[in-house]
């Protein structure tokens, strides 16, 4: 493998060296999320010089901006990290008192638009993005945010409306990426992985529901007995009932002289308590390592990130649909592996701060 190497001069990304050995690479392909990348390469000269931050790499197809490099003294290499484009979206702000009746899908699209390629300020622009124009049948949501960043909202509403994006090359000859948003196939009903059948050679098992909510008050706009509420699934009861309290006093129902209805108004609290709602679901996972020389199915050719399929374990009494949230490629000196993630994986210490 080859990883091209392009440095930041005066403002522009120029093509300078190409990589062909390391001790290791490993990249984590996300479906509703930033994909990032970390290669362990022996220090000299030329790596020294050009492994720097804000330089970017071309690794199978896609460009990873690096933020990070780390002298590592016991084995003496350099260990290099970073995100791949859609990451630098963490620098770039909604703007504007952002409020709109669309699809899910829409929204992140119009957030692009008018916050990253073709925002209103020239100097806002980030000339390395575009965004294609693809459709997905969603129903419609209502939505608001003022001041977030872009980032964080787009992998928000994807993760909890369950859709994707791919990055892509606009240019191939330097660095920069087109957006594509997609929704994953539904492929359980023949695609099953399992250590049964090969599929894979290991199996880890975690379940959890302590970090779950399953029922949603959700505060809007207004004090006291004024204060506008709603509840989100009401109906469950006794054990089946988590509740959880949304404060979302930031939702106004007056945005820019445009007064939202009453039923407006509360489908954007809606949104704003299922978005909290997805992020605190039971977790069951049953991961392993694939078996990448399997003859049933390959990687990038009958499965891809976002497909739904089925996992299966004997052993823990687990058969359940799950999606490819996130796949896990490694080359090293052993050879090159895929460790997959099915579904959500139990939150992180940094996965609780953002949500305060």
């Amino acid at each position: 493998m080859e990883i091209e190497v392009f440095k930041r001069i005066s403002g522009v990304y120029e093509s300078v060296s190409l990589i062909d050995q390391f001790s290791s690479l490993m990249i984590n392909k996300r479906y509703y999320k930033t994909s990032d990348f970390q290669l362990q390469v022996a220090p000299s000269d030329e790596t020294i010089e050009y492994l720097v931050p804000s330089n970017c790499l071309l690794i199978e197809g896609v460009f990873y901006y690096i933020d990070n490099v780390v002298y590592n003294q016991k084995d003496h290499s350099l260990v290099v990290s970073g995100i791949s484009l859609f990451g630098l979206l963490k620098n770039r702000v909604i703007w504007s008192n952002f409020s709109l009746y669309q699809t899910p899908l829409f929204i992140c699209q119009q957030i692009l638009l008018e916050n990253v390629t073709s925002p209103t300020n020239p100097n806002r622009v980030l000339g390395l993005f575009s965004v294609t124009a693809d459709t997905i049948a969603q129903s419609s949501i209502q939505y608001q945010n003022s001041y977030g960043m872009v980032r964080e909202e787009i992998e928000s509403l994807c993760e909890t409306y369950d859709f994707g994006f791919k990055e892509t090359p606009t240019d191939i000859l330097e660095p920069s990426c087109t957006v594509n948003f997609y929704k994953g196939s539904d492929k359980s009903s023949w695609i099953e992985f399992s250590i049964d059948n090969e599929m894979l050679f290991s199996e880890t098992y975690e379940t959890n529901d302590y970090d779950e909510a399953t029922t949603a008050l959700v505060a809007g706009e207004g004090e006291g007995s004024a204060r506008t509420i709603i509840t989100l699934n009401e109906s469950l009861t006794g054990l089946d009932r988590k509740e959880l309290y949304v404060d979302a006093r930031d939702l106004q129902s007056t945005i820019d002289k445009t007064i939202l209805t009453t039923a407006e108004y509360n489908n954007l609290l809606t949104t704003r308590g299922n978005e909290k709602l997805s992020e605190k679901q039971a977790i069951l996972l049953l991961d392993g390592d694939v078996n990448i020389n399997s003859e049933l199915y390959k990687y990038g050719t009958d499965y891809n990130l976002g497909d739904k399929v089925s996992v299966y374990s004997e052993r823990f009494k687990v058969s359940t649909v799950k999606t490819l949230t996130e796949m896990q490629e490694t080359w090293d000196s052993k050879g090159h592996f895929l460790t997959p993630t099915f579904g959500k994986r139990t939150p992180t210490i940094i996965d609780y701060i953002k949500r305060k």
